[in-house]
């Protein structure tokens, strides 16, 4: 199957990701953009994404994002890629879908058993929604703009090569993108790697303030509100935190939880033994085996004791 397969008789496409999108979420949704723009010019293309951090400017196409999509934009095809269940879908994704002719979810998240869209493309077996998405486009036709929002996706995803999901595939799917003499040096290092003033400080914070469980097995911390007025932080500027708690050479998992609107949202990641994915959805969250999350009312520290419990029933 293609993404040419879904577009005979289209003249419009909405692209939309999920909430809070981060470098796979950004880089699938405008490699798709990209894609499209440039092989099929016919079709008004448009892309649409909640807030994300500035780093990913350095990536071609954020201008071209619209931050909502609103009720009476005429839509042929509405493409959901990294999401595929209703309150994860980010920007008006949902509004979009009730009134598509044709809908498209390309996702690489455990399935949920909700079909979303008309068609659902979602293979847990890809370490990242851009891989999968790069198996679905004509080679030939991948240009430089796409490949470099590809490899961000497929190394945002992977924590740059590293977890399991990385495969000798992945790898030769970069490989190809690397010939199209991408920058992927400043790729990760704007956005994976460089932090601000504040978020160094805010990390700090989380390192000094950590604790483990289950004789070190489990490292976690969190940001108050209070803190995040401190070290003047916000949501956008959350990602990383959580691998630095994983850095700890003695744990197989590490938590990192920050407000978010009236909850707490949580990260999970692990190294060998606990499959977090199973972790969050006892709480309504999901996503892989070594990397998922979720949100949680009430106390800081009654949520990690609930958390911990339930890792504590795989250790």
């Amino acid at each position: 199957m293609r993404i040419s397969d879904h577009l005979e008789g289209v003249k419009t496409v909405s692209i939309f990701g999920h909430v809070r999108p981060d470098g796979d979420c950004i880089g699938s949704t405008l490699a798709l953009t990209h894609y499209l723009k440039e092989n099929y010019p016919d079709i008004d293309t448009k892309v649409f994404l909640e807030g994300f951090s500035s780093h990913f400017n350095i990536i071609p196409g954020t201008e071209l994002v619209e931050k909502h999509f609103y009720n009476g934009q005429d839509t042929d095809l509405c493409i959901i890629l990294d999401v595929s269940v209703p309150d994860r879908v980010g920007a008006g994704g949902c509004e979009c879908l009730k009134n598509a002719r044709r809908s498209l979810c390309i996702d690489h998240h455990i399935k949920s058993g909700y079909e979303l869209c008309g068609t659902n493309i979602i293979e847990s077996d890809f370490g990242s929604a851009s891989e999968l998405l790069m198996t679905l486009m004509d080679k030939d036709k991948i240009s430089r703009n796409t490949a470099i929002c590809l490899y961000l996706g497929i190394a945002h995803d992977t924590g740059v090569f590293q977890f399991s999901a990385t495969t000798p595939d992945t790898l030769k799917r970069v490989a190809f993108l690397l010939e199209k003499d991408i920058p992927f040096s400043d790729i990760i290092q704007s956005t994976y790697y460089c932090r601000t003033y504040n978020q160094v400080r805010a990390t700090g914070a989380v390192m000094t303030g950590s604790k483990t469980a289950f004789d070190g097995k489990v490292i976690y911390g969190y940001l108050t509100y209070d803190d995040m007025k401190t070290y003047k932080v916000n949501s956008l500027e959350m990602d990383g935190i959580v691998d630095a708690l994983r850095e700890y050479d003695e744990c197989d998992v590490a938590i990192f939880m920050y407000p978010l609107r009236d909850s707490y949202k949580l990260s999970l990641r692990s190294k060998k033994i606990v499959d977090v994915n199973k972790v969050c959805n006892a709480f309504g969250g999901g996503g892989h085996v070594r990397a998922a999350g979720c949100q949680q009312k009430g106390d800081p520290e009654a949520i990690i004791k609930n958390v911990l419990e339930e890792i504590g029933k795989q250790l």
